[in-house]
C-alpha cells in the first residue's frame, strides 16, 4: 500500500495534468479540389488522431431555411458523406460532425439573422437537420455562424440552440458551436450557451491577418506580448470565456495548422513588423496571405526560408523568405501546439480543436512523419 502510494504521489508530481479527452478536428470538403499530390479527401484522414471529425461545410438555403450540402458533387455524388461517417468502422469511438455556416457561408446577405428571428424558420430548418443527419449517419451537429452581432441575433441564436438541443435528445445527437475568441461586439448569450452547447469550438486564431495590410503579425498569439494594448490572445480569450460563463470543460481551445503572411515593407522582421500588403499565395492552396504548414515545412526545408522562433513562447514562429521583397508567415509548429496543449491540460478545458486537417504535412514530406502537428497535440490531450 506504502509504495502504491509512493507511486501515486510520484506520478502526480511528474504528470500534474490528466488529459482533457477530446480533439475536435474539422475536414474540408474543397481539399479534393487541389493539385496533386495535395489533394485530401475522405481517404487522406487519419482516424486514430481526433476523437471528433467534423465536416465542413453544410450551407444554409436562403430562401427555404433548410440545410443543405455545400458542394452536391462532393457531398452526395462522390458520397463524402457517407464516406465520412463511414470512418467509425475504422475507429468506433470516432464521433463524425457535420458543420453548418462558416465565413463565406454567414456573410452571403443576413440569412443567418433571418433564421433565428423566426420561430416558423428555425423549426424548418431543425427539421431539416434532423433529417439530414439520420440519413447519413452523423453524430450532431456543430453551429459556426461567423458571427450573430445584435441582440436579436443572441436572443435568436439561442433559441435555435435550444431548439436544435430538444430536437437532438431522442437520437443523442451532440451539438456544439464555433464562437469567436473575444465577445465584447458579438451577440453570444454565454450562460446560455453553457446550458444548451454540448461543447464549444473556440477559434483562437485570425487575431491578425490580411485585413491588416500594413503590419506583419502573428495571427494566433498564445499571450499579451509587452508592446500590445489591448488583451487579443488566447490566455486573454480563454479567461474571457470562463469569467463570463462557459465552463472550462466545455472549451475546446481553436489552434491553426496554418499560417498568415504579408509582405514586408523594410528590414524590419519582428513583429508587428511594417508590411506593403499581404503574402504570395501557397502553391497548392493558392490563396493570397494564407499558407498550409505543408507549404510553409517545404518552403523553410527546400528553399531556404529562415525561422525564427519566440524564446518566451507567447507566440509561434514566423518564417522569412530569401527573396528580395520577404515574405512574412506566423504559424505554430510543433514546438507552439506542444506548449499550447499543455495548456489546454493547464487550465482545465475540454479539449482542443484545429482548423484544418487538410494542412498538416499529412505526406511525411518535411521528415517528422505523417501528420506531425495533429499527432503533436493528440500525444498530449487524448493521451
Amino acid at each position: 500500500m506504502r509504495l502504491l502510494l509512493l507511486a501515486t504521489v510520484f506520478a502526480a508530481c511528474v504528470f500534474p495534468y490528466v488529459a482533457a479527452g477530446r480533439f475536435v478536428c474539422y475536414f474540408p470538403n474543397w481539399g479534393i479540389g487541389r493539385q496533386e499530390p495535395w489533394q485530401f479527401g475522405v481517404d487522406n484522414i487519419d482516424t486514430k488522431l481526433c476523437t471528433h471529425l467534423v465536416y465542413a461545410f453544410a450551407d444554409l438555403d436562403e430562401t427555404t431555411f433548410k440545410i443543405k450540402p455545400n458542394n452536391p458533387a462532393v457531398d452526395i455524388d462522390q458520397e463524402f458523406y457517407r464516406k465520412f461517417t463511414g470512418l467509425k468502422s475504422q475507429n468506433p469511438s470516432l464521433k463524425t460532425m457535420l458543420a453548418v455556416g462558416g465565413w463565406v457561408d454567414s456573410n452571403i446577405n443576413d440569412k443567418y439573422s433571418q433564421l433565428v428571428a423566426s420561430r416558423e424558420n428555425i423549426d424548418v430548418f431543425v427539421g431539416s437537420v434532423v433529417s439530414l443527419l439520420k440519413e447519413y449517419g452523423f453524430d450532431g451537429l456543430d453551429m459556426d455562424w461567423e458571427y450573430p452581432k445584435s441582440d436579436a441575433d443572441k436572443t435568436g441564436f439561442i433559441n435555435l440552440m435550444v431548439a436544435l438541443k430538444d430536437a437532438f435528445a431522442p437520437f443523442n445527437y451532440i451539438l456544439s458551436a464555433a464562437v469567436a475568441p473575444i465577445t465584447t461586439d458579438l451577440g453570444y448569450d454565454i450562460p446560455a450557451l453553457e446550458t444548451t452547447a454540448d461543447f464549444i469550438n473556440l477559434m483562437t486564431y485570425d487575431m491578425h491577418g490580411g485585413w491588416e495590410p500594413d503590419m506583419a503579425d502573428h495571427h494566433a498569439p498564445l499571450r499579451k506580448r509587452s508592446f500590445e494594448t489591448i488583451d487579443y490572445n488566447v490566455e486573454s480569450s480563454v479567461h474571457h470565456w470562463i469569467t463570463n460563463g462557459l465552463s472550462a470543460s466545455k472549451i475546446n481551445l481553436g489552434m491553426p495548422l496554418y499560417g498568415r503572411s504579408w509582405k514586408l515593407a523594410s528590414a524590419m522582421t519582428t513583429p508587428p513588423a511594417p508590411a506593403v500588403g499581404v503574402g504570395a499565395p501557397g502553391p497548392f492552396t493558392k490563396e493570397e496571405g494564407y499558407v498550409s504548414y505543408f507549404e510553409i515545412c517545404q518552403a523553410v526545408q527546400n528553399e531556404g526560408w529562415q525561422v525564427v522562433q519566440d524564446p518566451d513562447q507567447f507566440i509561434g514562429p514566423y518564417a522569412l523568405s530569401p527573396t528580395d521583397v520577404v515574405n512574412w508567415i506566423g504559424y505554430d509548429d510543433i514546438t507552439m501546439l506542444t506548449t499550447k496543449s499543455n495548456y489546454v491540460l493547464s487550465k482545465g478545458l475540454g479539449g482542443a480543436m484545429v482548423w484544418e486537417i487538410s494542412l498538416d504535412d499529412y505526406r511525411g514530406a518535411c521528415g517528422a512523419g505523417m501528420n506531425p502537428l495533429l499527432t503533436a497535440i493528440s500525444r498530449i490531450v487524448v493521451a
